[in-house]
């Protein structure tokens, strides 16, 4: 299961819980080979999107939900060669910004 998988490689992705009438089932949904985590996730124009955190890879992924299907996919790499952890998107005075921890420099207290 989910849990297995976890503790046997050390890398956590995004998946899907969905319950049903005896239980309930966790399918991966994002999964780019290197450990994922915090799924920021925000709606604009309509559209669902995700920035999960994948600093193993060296860069913040945008992912796009098409919602008929229910799959995401990989919409743009918004930033490369960077160390960030747990990326938060937000618009303000009319631009996107971005905010994300650093595993280096001031360690987990950095912004």
């Amino acid at each position: 299961g989910f849990l297995r998988r976890l503790r046997l490689t050390g890398k956590g992705r995004i998946s899907e819980l969905r319950a049903n009438g005896t239980g309930a089932t966790i399918t991966p949904i994002i999964d780019e080979g290197v450990h994922m985590s915090y799924p920021y996730s925000f709606s604009h124009d309509g559209v669902i999107y995700a920035i999960p955190e994948c600093r193993e890879a060296k860069s913040i992924f945008l992912y796009r939900l098409d919602e008929l299907t229910g799959k995401w996919h990989r919409e743009a790499a918004l930033l490369e060669g960077v160390d960030a952890v747990d990326t938060t998107a937000f618009q303000h005075a009319g631009l996107w910004w971005l905010m994300s921890s650093g595993s280096a420099g001031c360690g987990p207290w950095s912004l």
